[in-house]
């Protein structure tokens, strides 16, 4: 039986917060055992799947905010972090949404901090673009800025 399955009632969410250990496993992250008296025949209720996405957006959030304190003092605690996170949106169906993928780097999985492991240039040839260059791997993103252009113009 496997401890961090969420079909499993006798399996209820941890907050991240009681974890004292920063270097903890994900399953300790996710879950924690609850003790059933052997005379209890009802089974508890399982959540919902839409209450394990909220449980499992609160802590993204957390992690992801751990994740950009923790990155000037231990850049590897960090990097822990972001991959933590990416693995709980994983497994609870939770989307990260764009504006937290775009600072998380895809080839190194770092959280990218402009000025600290970041460098963002705005590029005009091939149609205006916000370049983002991962100072750890190398990798760039390109996020196209033609929205605010197309403002201006129908002004």
């Amino acid at each position: 039986m496997s401890v961090g399955s969420f079909s499993n009632p006798e399996v209820r969410p941890l907050h991240v917060e009681t974890c004292t250990n920063h270097r903890c496993s994900l399953d300790v992250l996710l879950t924690a055992r609850i003790g059933r008296a052997s005379t209890d025949r009802t089974l508890p209720r399982q959540k919902s799947n839409s209450n394990i996405r909220h449980i499992a957006e609160e802590r993204i959030d957390i992690l992801l905010r751990l994740a950009k304190d923790a990155l000037r003092a231990d850049p590897s605690l960090s990097k822990r972090y972001v991959e933590l996170a990416h693995r709980i949106a994983m497994r609870s169906g939770a989307r990260l949404g764009p504006e937290r993928k775009q600072f998380i780097c895809k080839n190194c999985k770092s959280l990218l901090v402009p000025g600290v492991n970041c460098r963002v240039r705005v590029r005009a040839e091939q149609g205006t673009h916000v370049v983002v260059t991962c100072l750890e791997c190398g990798s760039t993103k390109r996020y196209p800025a033609v929205k605010e252009k197309r403002l201006k113009r129908r002004r």
